[in-house]
């Protein structure tokens, strides 16, 4: 009678630790940030220094992604470092510099990243904006399709594209 008690005890242990397991993924996924209404504009400068939108891809000098992350009470309010990816046509990511310099740590590995920024995230809608600069004036931007990522903690959480032509 007793070992059969300690054998139901036993598998009672074991249900609760599996459902524990089950609900702390649950309420990780449900902790992470979401970057919403992701959009890219490709810029040029005029000669009195204004911005002007362009998808010629000879004279793009700035491309500018914004986007929201969303409310979320189960995120800790804090700073959050932002990653942007912006990934050529031929699928090469956008950097400054090849190199640990500009690379950030996901779970498949260390990914290249175009950009960051830290956002003042405090569990509410928060607007923002990250821009980069192309390097140089000579060579055009690759035509065709670039997409645009948006990572925290690893993961991807936004994502869009623009064409240039």
């Amino acid at each position: 009678k007793i070992r059969q008690q300690y054998n139901r005890e036993q598998d009672r242990t074991r249900e609760l630790t599996r459902d524990k397991e089950e609900l702390v993924v649950k309420v990780n996924e449900a902790a992470l940030l979401r970057a919403y209404n992701v959009s890219a504009s490709t810029l040029r400068f005029t000669g009195s220094g204004r911005e002007r939108v362009t998808d010629k891809a000879k004279k793009v000098e700035r491309v500018e992604v914004c986007f929201t992350l969303g409310e979320n009470r189960l995120t800790e309010a804090g700073p959050k470092v932002i990653y942007i990816q912006i990934i050529r046509p031929d699928g090469v990511v956008v950097t400054q510099k090849v190199g640990e310099d500009y690379a950030f740590d996901t779970q498949t590995g260390k990914k290249q990243y175009t950009t960051k920024k830290e956002v003042d995230y405090q569990g509410k809608d928060t607007y923002t904006c990250l821009s980069w600069d192309k390097k140089t004036d000579t060579e055009a931007a690759m035509l065709g399709i670039y997409n645009i990522k948006v990572f925290y903690d690893g993961e991807e959480i936004g994502s869009s594209s623009f064409e240039l032509k």
